[in-house]
């Protein structure tokens, strides 16, 4: 899965929401500072330092919207244990961690 953030219009989608092996962000500009991508999730996200960003599960969830079904929850309930096996996850797993991908 890929986040895709537009600074300048506030704009957050979710990019191959069937990729499950995989979870970064990219931002618009691509200079963007970390800083800057979490202003623009708002309160969706957070910054979790060294170029990573916090994101809402629940949004997740959310901006996947049609492609949701079964199988996608199960696919996406095995991405978060493994994120959680790798402290890619807060604590109650609400949130998981993007790298932010520069070009």
């Amino acid at each position: 899965m890929r986040i895709s953030v537009q600074i300048s219009a506030n704009e957050i989608t979710l990019i191959e929401p069937n990729v499950f092996n995989s979870f970064d962000l990219i931002a618009d500009p691509a200079d963007a500072s970390e800083a800057d991508v979490a202003a623009a999730l708002g309160p969706v996200g957070s910054p979790a330092g060294d170029d990573h960003v916090w994101i809402s599960v629940d949004e997740v969830q959310r901006l996947a919207g049609s492609a949701v079904t079964s199988e996608w929850e199960s696919n996406f309930e095995n991405m978060l244990a493994y994120a959680a096996s790798m402290e890619w996850t807060n604590e109650d797993q609400t949130m998981i961690k993007a790298h932010i991908a520069r070009p």
